[in-house]
């Protein structure tokens, strides 16, 4: 193996989890059918799961193999697909497989950053970590960024998604598993000079990662300020994007309108409120050019 090729393979390890990020963001779930199940039933049980996952599957990680949990992750993202789509061409829907679809999509949504941080924290002196972070978690919008590209539309709605979806997995999990290791220490890829810049950075020793993990830190991390600040910065960012993105869906479906009806509305209203207040307008002229609006359906 060429010796830039060793000397970098942190930026591989990156790379592969970008590959990943877009992939597990790659297909959106929405359109699919619903199981006789009310939407906003399903979101319900997405974000319910989805507050779950995180701190459980960042603790197996440690204990276990952050590497193959990613695996299974992708896998288990596959069998939320299947699950979901295929519920569209079979004789009887079954409501339950719906619910799980949505369960593991969450759990594959809600892994793939702890994990992806346990792989930062091992591969990445301190001095590179915001480039390995950037380079893996812009995976997530360049996921977004094809799903919503004509010719990647064209190509699932010509083909079965999860053929697609399959493919992409397949060929990422072969990669990951023979190009990435849980430690630097263990991976046979790297140069001995990369090994020891990394272990030297995080004054670590060889065999370190061999050793009995510590307990898990509960008390320490739940007393923690910045730890309730981040909570709580994330929260809010998640918290309005969640309502931004199911109140039209709300409306859509219980009350059978248009959301975007509602903000014309009031920029209309507070405009007619605005030029009568200012006696640009009287209260008559404003009631019917409004009345010529909704009759002629300029709005």
């Amino acid at each position: 193996m060429s010796e830039p090729f060793t000397n970098y393979m942190r930026y591989v390890v990156a790379i592969l989890g970008c590959a990943g990020g877009a992939l597990i963001n790659f297909v959106e779930y929405d359109s699919f059918y619903s199981g006789g199940l009310h939407p906003l039933f399903l979101e319900m049980v997405y974000y319910v799961a989805l507050i779950q996952f995180p701190i459980p599957t960042a603790i197996l990680a440690e204990r276990t193999s952050a590497k193959s949990l990613m695996i299974v992750t992708m896998i288990l993202k596959f069998a939320s697909l299947v699950l979901l789509e295929t519920q569209q061409y079979v004789r009887e829907s079954y409501s339950i497989a719906v619910i799980i679809g949505r369960i593991l999509q969450a759990y594959a949504t809600a892994a793939f950053p702890p994990i992806m941080y346990l792989f930062i924290g091992r591969w990445s002196p301190p001095k590179d970590r915001g480039i390995m972070a950037m380079i893996i978690f812009s995976g997530l919008p360049i996921g977004s960024m094809f799903r919503l590209a004509p010719f990647f539309l064209w190509v699932i709605f010509q083909m079965r998604t999860f053929y697609v979806f399959g493919a992409l997995a397949l060929l990422w999990i072969v990669l990951f598993w023979l190009l990435v290791e849980d430690h630097p220490e263990a991976d046979h890829w790297v140069s001995q000079k990369e090994r020891t810049i990394i272990l030297e950075q995080l004054h670590r020793s060889e065999g370190e990662y061999l050793r009995k993990l510590q307990p898990f830190p509960f008390k320490e991390v739940f007393t923690s300020m910045p730890f309730w600040v981040l909570l709580a910065v994330h929260s809010g960012l998640e918290g309005a994007f969640t309502v931004l993105k199911l109140f039209p869906k709300s409306i859509e479906t219980t009350e059978g309108g248009n959301f975007l009806t509602i903000i014309l509305m009031i920029i209309f209203g507070s405009s007619v409120t605005c030029l009568v207040k200012r006696n640009k307008v009287n209260l008559t002229q404003a009631r019917k050019s409004t009345v010529a609006f909704r009759k002629y359906k300029i709005l």
